[in-house]
């Protein structure tokens, strides 16, 4: 080989490596990535599980920058950590579980108030569909969510009788019959998704509201959240 192709293939060589280390540069740049963390409290209404009315539903959520523009339709992408609680409540006929067979004393009559406590602690991702300047200082943002829960059910039923608490064997058979479960089952994961719109005001101050579905795999464990979002981009 002369010496003059050799150097044209080296030329070349470098040529191609520093297209690719320029394509990896862009690919890295500070510029791609997301500014403004979002933290939020929400509070508004939990659907209620294991048949018990709407209940208030109170917590937070803390977006994380992860994309400002995503490769296929350039909008933004956020991780998502979320924090809940709620109580909900029903009426109904609740008896004693069948203790006498374990040797245990016999309990007192019916009980006729349900309770159910709700804890979750869920990580996911928010993808912004686009974003609409409104007013010259407000960006109206829609977003789809999804990702993974953990669930926390305690329940107690009272009135009549002797306070029964769920979660714990033996259970209530109407409390059984509903999915409650019974032992240490009452810690579980399920999947979530949902929609929600997000104004944000002078590029700092978050409102907005949020519809999450909560798909649980234990009977009658599924529940809804819609809730209203006052909180800040940082």
């Amino acid at each position: 080989m002369s010496r003059t192709i050799k150097q044209g293939a080296v030329a070349s060589g470098r040529m191609l490596l520093g297209a690719v280390l320029l394509a990896a540069g862009l690919c890295a740049s500070p510029t791609s990535f997301a500014e403004g963390f979002e933290y939020a409290f929400t509070v508004g209404e939990n659907s209620g599980a294991y048949g018990t009315d709407r209940g208030t539903n109170v917590g937070g959520t803390l977006s994380v920058p992860i994309l400002n523009a995503d490769p296929l339709f350039k909008q933004e992408l956020m991780g998502e950590i979320i924090l809940g609680y709620a109580r909900t409540e029903d009426t109904g006929t609740f008896t004693a579980p069948n203790v006498t067979g374990l040797g245990l004393p016999a309990e007192p009559g019916a009980d006729t108030k349900l309770n159910v406590t709700t804890f979750q602690v869920g990580a996911g991702l928010k993808y912004k569909l686009v974003t609409l300047p409104y007013l010259g200082f407000v960006q109206v943002q829609p977003y789809l969510s999804a990702g993974a829960a953990f669930h926390v059910f305690l329940a107690y039923t009272n009135g009549n009788g002797s306070d029964r608490v769920g979660g714990i064997a033996p259970i209530s058979p109407e409390l059984e019959a509903r999915g409650f479960p019974a032992g240490q089952g009452n810690v579980m994961i399920g999947v979530m998704y949902g929609v929600g719109t997000d104004f944000i005001f002078f590029d700092k101050i978050l409102l907005g509201v949020d519809a999450r579905w909560n798909e649980i795999a234990n009977k009658g464990s599924d529940y809804m959240t819609l809730v209203g979002k006052v909180g800040f981009r940082f």
